[in-house]
């Protein structure tokens, strides 16, 4: 059901140049050496065909959020050590969506900081080219 982690940057969509790899992976790599971080970003083209409500499962109001996490989880993202300091930024090219998840371990207010790393990343050309019809 889940890709294989391989790498920082995964762009599972083929939407990515190189160059817009190369700028994701050296923002993943200026995180982890300013928050011991260990960021990855995934890009798809939609969420179809995720997580099929089984008989008696209530339905999920955020399938994005849901899937994000559970890849979160199953990749063990930020997991290596106790720390459980992870983030994923998952980037949906057809509905034009971003969800990141933050591992428990890292300071919220510090990832999501004015100016921070998670903002340039947002922010990059590379990210922000896949929003652009």
């Amino acid at each position: 059901m889940y890709p294989p982690p391989l790498g920082q940057v995964m762009d599972l969509a083929q939407q990515l140049s190189g160059s817009d790899k190369r700028r994701l992976a050296a923002l993943s790599a200026d995180a982890a050496r300013a928050t011991g971080a260990d960021v990855r970003f995934v890009v798809i083209d939609a969420l179809r065909g995720y997580r099929q409500v089984q008989p008696g499962e209530a339905m999920v109001s955020n399938p994005l959020r849901a899937y994000a996490t559970d890849l979160f989880n199953h990749w063990r993202v930020g997991r290596t050590s106790e720390k459980n300091n992870g983030v994923l930024v998952l980037l949906v090219k057809d509905s034009r969506r971003v969800e990141v998840v933050v591992g428990k371990g890292l300071d919220h207010t510090v990832l999501g900081a004015r100016g921070g790393w998670c903002e340039a990343a947002l922010q990059s050309e590379a990210v922000c080219e896949l929003f652009v019809y």
